[in-house]
């Protein structure tokens, strides 16, 4: 999704790391990492690689663990909120369809109005053609 998101407006790409690596294999990273969002913990999470402020735009992206925004995502968003370019998009994949609130998260945490929005559930992932909605998604935002 990230990927043909920042394809279709020639954008930049940067992953949001954790300073602990995550195995997604590893049940037990992902259990404490999930028990810790549903607690609202955040990880320590690295400092991005490029100068956000420099961008007229930034897109986040993320799922939603235990029915809330990624941690990771969560701490990045915190972290870097100064930072933050004012115009922003936002979205989200999870296995349900509450997707609203991760991208209701995103604004909170970002302190940004997102002006586009977009929830991918897994199921629409599977059967395909999400990437028409990731392109209407990107088109939202040009």
């Amino acid at each position: 999704m990230a990927e043909c998101v920042a394809r279709e407006l020639s954008a930049d790409l940067e992953a949001v790391e954790t300073e602990k690596p995550v195995d997604l294999k590893d049940g037990q990273t992902m259990k404490d990492l999930t028990f810790g969002a549903w607690l609202g913990k955040l990880p320590k999470v690295k400092p991005p690689k490029k100068d956000l402020s420099a961008y007229d735009m930034v897109v986040v992206g993320a799922p939603m663990w235990a029915f809330g925004l990624a941690s990771p995502m969560r701490a990045f968003l915190c972290e870097n909120r100064g930072r933050l370019p004012k115009k922003a998009g936002a979205f989200s994949t999870s296995g349900n369809p509450f997707g609203g609130r991760a991208l209701r998260q995103m604004e909170k945490y970002s302190g940004i109005k997102a002006a586009a929005k977009l929830h991918l559930r897994e199921k629409e992932i599977k059967a395909g053609g999400w990437e028409k909605k990731a392109k209407e998604f990107a088109d939202r935002l040009r």
